[in-house]
């Protein structure tokens, strides 16, 4: 107790000058157990590692916070599971771990379809995580629901992802007539210095 109380002493010392990082080391040394740790402790390390963007920590204390309400299983350890899980999916995702992402927003897409978001992510998952040809579908998808006289700025990246997934799986060719009629139709990719430079090296990469 005594060791926990200092450790909770300066936990907040450091809170109270803005030193986040040195905070949490100091929280998670509070936790001499992760298996003991409270809720709200999990909770709290699992947000401080997020924001120090240290994924592995962050990802470590909200998976063993899931666990512990996937198995209580009564209304207000799901309800706390909801916001869990989304927080969960995004750090996932922000670590670049796609193929962990993946599940999350393949159940977040079914039970809401019309949340741009979800469905974006899920396209983005399914082409970084090894499913290149069910992300092109998505991505489809969604080029399709911002088609619009005049583009925004994300119809052009959705297109050029499109371009990206058919150049893994080798359908060069249909990249290559993309590319071409995006060029054609829009004058290019938008606006985006980035996403014209890309498309026109891959468009050299694959002879077109």
């Amino acid at each position: 107790p005594e060791f926990q109380d200092a450790c909770r002493e300066l936990m907040v010392a450091f809170q109270d000058t803005g030193n986040v990082a040195k905070s949490a080391a100091w929280q998670k040394k509070m936790v001499l157990n992760i298996d003991t740790a409270s809720d709200v402790q999990l909770e709290q390390l699992g947000q401080s590692f997020w924001g120090q963007k240290q994924y592995d920590e962050a990802i470590r204390f909200f998976a063993r916070l899931e666990k512990r309400l996937k198995t209580r299983g009564d209304a207000d350890s799901r309800k706390k599971l909801s916001v869990l899980e989304e927080n969960l999916a995004t750090v996932y995702f922000e670590a670049g771990q796609f193929v962990d992402a993946l599940p999350y927003y393949e159940r977040f897409y079914k039970r809401d379809p019309e949340k741009f978001l979800y469905l974006r992510r899920l396209a983005e998952c399914l082409e970084e995580g090894g499913r290149p040809e069910e992300g092109l579908k998505h991505w489809d998808m969604i080029q399709d629901k911002l088609r619009t006289a005049d583009p925004k700025p994300l119809f052009f990246e959705a297109r050029l992802h499109m371009v990206r997934c058919l150049f893994k799986v080798k359908k060069y060719r249909q990249a290559i007539e993309l590319i071409k009629q995006t060029q054609v139709l829009y004058g290019g990719f938008g606006s985006d210095k980035k996403l014209n430079d890309e498309a026109n090296g891959l468009l050299r990469k694959m002879g077109g």
